[in-house]
């Protein structure tokens, strides 16, 4: 990901992604989430001062405002997650993961940040002919000191899965 990346920060919610992604020098940021209510705080909260961020009331499922290849890297963190708590989950993930390869850019990234393991992401995540799927899994953050966090107990850990749109 470089600084000069058209940036889509799918299902922004109210979280601090695009905030901190336009502190470290990131400028071409466009957050989407369906709520309307959760889009116009976000523009409100960010408009001074990050004027170039935008923010667009959308589903993921159906991100027909976009053209095919507009954007370089794709941050998903937990949509695809809460696509897959919901009603319609499998044909729900299968839309969002085709719009979201349809307006990834050739040679861009799509990174997916989730708490579902390899054994229940990459059925989904598979379903695209990407050119590359790599995991890294770190520990989620504790408010303990010691670390109790089990190597085999999938609860303590999220996952980033990072594929890459052939060119």
């Amino acid at each position: 990901m470089t600084k000069n990346d058209k940036i889509l920060n799918l299902g922004c919610g109210n979280s601090r992604l695009g905030e901190d992604l336009s502190e470290e020098g990131y400028e071409d940021i466009t957050n989407i989430d369906f709520s309307a209510k959760v889009i116009s705080i976000m523009e409100e909260k960010c408009k001074a001062k990050f004027p170039k961020m935008s923010f667009k009331v959308m589903d993921a499922l159906n991100m027909k405002e976009f053209q095919t290849g507009s954007f370089n890297t794709i941050i998903d963190k937990g949509t695809l997650d809460s696509i897959l708590c919901a009603d319609n989950s499998v044909p729900n993930a299968q839309k969002m993961l085709a719009e979201v390869f349809r307006v990834l850019a050739p040679g861009g990234h799509y990174i997916c940040i989730t708490y579902g393991d390899p054994e229940h992401r990459k059925k989904f995540l598979e379903t695209q002919q990407w050119a590359n799927l790599s995991v890294d899994k770190i520990p989620k953050p504790s408010t303990t000191t010691s670390s109790n966090a089990e190597e085999n107990d999938q609860k303590n850990f999220h996952y980033i899965y990072t594929m890459t749109k052939q060119k």
